[in-house]
């Protein structure tokens, strides 16, 4: 797919890595982001005619994308955050912007007492009973500041208890297993199917102080023998579906179980789809055009 040539004077390059399995992800992102415009796919094979990418191993690919200069800093927020971005591997800006998009990163209230925030943003506000979770949103796996992260978050809070057993189901960043276990939980085990997500989950765990309380693995959730007191999974709606005898399966009775990444128009088929299962819907929580559903185990 060929992208335009453009004067690249009021416009910005934005360059996505990844594996060249994970095409069409990367694609669905960037159009989550940008919207309908032209992308340009490379991959390895045009090594020959772009000495720039010599370094391109087999397997990988870039997608790039030119926006408005006037609009990258939206573009940047919707990118890290799109919710199929969670698997992306390496988000890139041309060389301008590779520093200044980090000041559109500010601390974020969610909820009572969670405040999400690069590490390099100090709390200039900080109230006593504030927990803090310092996510890098560079990272791609879940910055904290999508509606359907923060709808799951705002969930979590008060359903929390300590010492409650949690499986966070896509764990991406890791950012609901940390605000968990900063809450109280244990212990804690995520799972993604992807190693980077793992790793980004450990890392943060790490500068959040909490690893100790966290054990992530790349696993699918049909291996995962134990149930569950509470179940995250901030994922898309269609995997939500899928998984979701497994989801169910894996909850306690009297447990809970939170579902993020619905789109508002599709909360009503996912809830009767998990209805269906014997699971009875506490709540539901609507933000823009994303919604996160309660149910409650018999």
């Amino acid at each position: 797919m060929g992208g335009r040539r453009i004067d690249t004077d009021p416009w910005v390059r934005i360059t996505v890595e990844a594996d060249a399995c994970d095409e069409e992800l990367v694609s669905h992102a960037m159009t989550e982001a940008l919207g309908d415009v032209g992308l340009e796919i490379i991959d390895h094979r045009a090594k020959k005619l772009l000495p720039e990418l010599s370094d391109l191993p087999v397997g990988r690919l870039l997608v790039r994308a030119y926006v408005p200069r006037d609009s990258v800093h939206d573009v940047v927020v919707d990118l890290s955050c799109a919710p199929s971005a969670k698997r992306l591997s390496n988000v890139s800006i041309n060389e301008d912007w590779k520093e200044g998009w980090k000041r559109f990163f500010k601390p974020v209230r969610v909820g009572e007492r969670l405040v999400v925030r690069p590490p390099w943003e100090e709390l200039e506000e900080a109230r006593v009973r504030d927990l803090e979770l310092i996510i890098d949103p560079g990272m791609a796996f879940g910055s904290g500041m999508h509606e359907t992260t923060q709808l799951c978050l705002r969930a979590l809070e008060p359903l929390v208890r300590p010492e409650q057993s949690l499986l966070d189901v896509g764990c991406g960043s890791g950012i609901l297993s940390i605000a968990a276990a900063k809450l109280g939980a244990f212990p804690i085990v995520g799972i993604d199917i992807d190693e980077a997500a793992v790793s980004a989950t450990m890392e943060n765990a790490q500068v959040n102080r909490v690893a100790h309380c966290i054990e992530a693995s790349v696993l699918p959730i049909s291996q995962v023998k134990k149930r569950y007191e509470l179940v995250v999974a901030n994922i898309l709606s269609s995997v939500l579906i899928a998984l979701k005898e497994e989801l169910a399966a894996h909850v306690l009775p009297g447990g809970d179980l939170l579902l993020s990444g619905i789109l508002a128009e599709e909360a009503l088929d996912v809830a009767e789809q998990f209805s269906l299962l014997g699971l009875h819907q506490q709540s539901e929580l609507i933000d823009s055009n994303w919604a996160c559903l309660h149910f409650r185990a018999p």
